[in-house]
């Protein structure tokens, strides 16, 4: 199966306003300097607690260990720049991965 930009996928789907969506406007955004810097460690908590997850459900989230949010919380190591651009939309749209695991 070829594989799909997140554009093809969300006009397939008919869900422009959705997650796909979202995603494309995270995506589109994080070509500014500033996006991308990775997420600090107050972000990444702030996104978190927004969520009100704990650390392991988060990093299941994300896809990483949670020994790497207890390191980025704490400042030890930085997530990289697609973790940084996902943290940065699920702080703007916590709901964000269940609409996406709705899909």
């Amino acid at each position: 199966m070829p594989k799909l930009s997140m554009k093809e996928a969300a006009t397939i789907t008919g869900n422009e306003s959705g997650p796909i969506a979202a995603m494309s406007q995270v995506v589109a955004r994080g070509k500014s300097a500033s996006d991308r810097l990775p997420a600090s460690p107050a972000e990444v908590k702030a996104t978190r607690k927004g969520m009100n997850v704990s650390q392991a459900r988060f990093a299941d989230l994300v896809g990483v260990s949670s020994h790497s949010v207890t390191a980025w919380e704490r400042g030890v190591r930085r997530p990289d720049g697609v973790a940084s651009r996902l943290i940065r939309l699920l702080g703007q749209k916590p709901d964000f991965i269940q609409t996406w695991q709705d899909l």
